[in-house]
């Protein structure tokens, strides 16, 4: 599915591109001492919008750690380390807590855990970054 905005009225992805397109010009502003050497981006389209623009430039390269979805892949232009979240489980999870808290609701609180896979970039990622793919 798209994701809504509360600026974009629903708009899907576009917004989010477009913050990762920004984000990438800014970094790209600063002196190069500056610029980190590694983000962790915390969403996919995001994600996408910033490392197209960082693929253009020259020679800038930082360590990338993206969250995403393990029910919607995604490739991307540079290589990451994804945090892949099973977003079926953390569903699953919600519901049998929510099930749980309405037959006995005097349970005491308590938080559950759906730990993201991290998965290295791939020979895929290097090859695709290297052909200008």
């Amino acid at each position: 599915g798209t994701r809504r905005s509360p600026q974009s009225g629903g708009a899907g992805p576009r917004p989010y591109l477009a913050a990762g397109r920004v984000i990438a010009r800014d970094l790209l502003e600063q002196a190069p001492a500056r610029r980190p050497e590694g983000l962790i981006v915390l969403d996919d389209f995001v994600a996408a919008g910033l490392m197209a623009v960082l693929r253009e430039a020259d020679g800038y390269r930082p360590r990338m750690v993206v969250l995403t979805h393990v029910q919607n892949p995604r490739e991307y232009p540079l290589p990451v380390f994804r945090f892949e979240l099973d977003i079926a489980e953390l569903a699953q999870r919600g519901v049998a807590v929510l099930l749980e808290r309405l037959r006995n609701p005097g349970l005491p609180d308590r938080l559950d855990r759906v730990a993201p896979r991290l998965t290295p970039p791939d020979e895929a990622d290097d090859v695709r970054v290297r052909a200008g793919a």
